[in-house]
C-alpha cells in the first residue's frame, strides 16, 4: 500500500527535541498513513543510541545513522530517496505538533491543483508567530538594511522589515488568507516544516546539496515556485523551539553569519543576473572588511568585540576560498 506521508527530520545533537517532536507524531497522527525516516548527521553524543532506542517503540519508523557529518540537504535528500510515500514532509526536530495536522495540510493540495509546498503556521514557545522563518526573496537592500553594518539603524523598522524582508507581516495577528483556498500565498516557506509532493520533486529536483547551511529551503522554494505555489495555511499551527540568531554576538555561533551569507552569494550565483550578483559580493566584502578595521581601530582607544571580528574574518576566510 503506498504510503501517504513520509516525515524526513534529520537530527544534529538535538536528541532531547527529537524524542519530543516524535513523541507529538505518534500521539496527534495515529490514524494517518505515515512513517517516519531520522537521519542522524554524526551527532557524536547519544543521539545514535536514542534513535536506535525508540526504533523499538515507534512503528513505520526507520533511521539512518551517518559516520561523518554531510550537508543538511545531503543528509535530507538521503531519507527522501528512501520514501516511496505520496507527500514528503521536511521537519525539523525542533518541531512539535500540536494536534491532527498532515491531513489538513494535504486537503490544500486537493483544494489547489498548483500547489507545491506549503507549511503551517510556525509559532514559538511564547505563542508568537515566528514570522522570521517566511521572509521575501534575498535582494542586494535586504543585506544592506539587515544584515550590513548599517542594520542597527533599521532593526525596529516595522515598515523596512515588512517592505524588504517579510513574506508575511510582523505582528501577532495572523495574515488575511483567501477564503476560498484557505492558505497565504509565500515566495518561500522553510524546511523547519515543508510538506511537498513526491511528484513536485521529481519535477524539480532534490535539495541543493551545494549548500552547506543555509537557503537549502530557499533554493527548493525558489526552484517550486518557477512551476507551482507556495503557500502557508495559517489554520494549522505547530509549535516550533527554533535555533539560534546569528544576529546574537556569542562565541558559540560567530562562525553563523558568515555561513548564511555564503549560501546568499551562493543562491545570488545560481539565481540572479552577474551584474545583481557582482553588487552583492562588492557589498558583502566591503561591509565585512569595515567592520573588522573598525573594531581593531577601536581597540586602540577602547575594548574591541572580539566576536565580531571573529564573525566577519569568518565571512572573509570562506568567501576567498570559495572563489579564489
Amino acid at each position: 500500500m503506498l504510503i501517504s506521508f513520509s516525515l524526513i527530520i534529520v537530527n544534529y545533537k538535538s536528541s532531547d527535541y527529537l524524542l519530543k517532536c516524535l513523541k507529538s507524531i505518534y500521539e496527534n497522527e495515529k490514524e494517518n498513513n505515515f512513517n517516519v525516516i531520522v537521519v542522524d548527521n554524526a551527532s557524536k553524543d547519544n543521539s545514535a543510541e536514542v534513535i536506535k532506542g525508540v526504533s523499538k517503540t515507534y512503528k513505520n519508523f526507520s533511521y539512518e545513522i551517518l559516520d561523518e557529518k554531510k550537508s543538511f540537504s545531503y543528509a535530507n535528500n538521503l531519507g527522501i530517496k528512501r520514501s516511496n510515500a505520496e507527500f514528503i514532509v521536511i521537519l525539523n526536530p525542533d518541531i512539535v505538533l500540536n494536534d491532527s495536522t498532515l491531513e489538513r495540510l494535504k486537503n490544500n493540495f486537493n483544494i489547489n491543483p498548483k500547489l507545491g509546498a506549503v507549511s503551517p503556521y510556525l509559532i514559538g514557545t511564547d505563542k508568537k508567530f515566528q514570522n522570521r522563518y517566511f521572509q521575501k526573496l534575498p535582494s542586494v537592500i535586504q543585506f544592506v538594511l539587515f544584515y550590513s553594518f548599517l542594520a542597527k539603524l533599521f532593526e525596529k523598522s516595522k515598515f523596512l522589515k515588512n517592505k524588504f524582508l517579510y513574506n508575511l507581516p510582523e505582528s501577532d495577528k495572523v495574515p488575511k488568507m483567501n477564503q476560498a483556498t484557505s492558505f497565504a500565498e509565500v515566495v518561500q516557506i522553510p524546511c523547519a516544516f515543508f510538506m511537498t509532493k513526491k511528484e513536485v520533486l521529481n519535477n524539480i529536483g532534490l535539495l541543493d546539496e551545494d549548500y552547506n547551511l543555509f537557503f537549502e529551503d530557499v533554493d527548493l522554494s525558489f526552484r517550486i515556485s518557477s512551476r507551482y505555489k507556495i503557500a502557508v495555511d495559517t489554520s494549522v499551527k505547530v509549535t516550533h523551539f527554533g535555533g539560534s540568531s546569528f544576529s546574537d554576538e556569542n562565541s558559540n555561533n560567530y562562525w553563523m553569519y558568515g555561513r548564511f551569507i555564503m549560501s546568499m552569494n551562493l543562491f545570488f550565483d545560481k539565481h540572479y543576473h552577474a551584474l545583481r550578483n557582482t553588487l552583492f559580493k562588492l557589498f558583502c566584502v566591503t561591509n565585512s572588511l569595515l567592520l573588522v578595521f573598525a573594531e581593531f581601530a577601536k581597540g586602540i582607544f577602547g575594548k574591541r568585540n572580539s566576536i565580531r571580528i571573529l564573525k566577519h574574518k569568518f565571512f572573509l576566510k570562506e568567501f576567498v576560498r570559495h572563489y579564489f
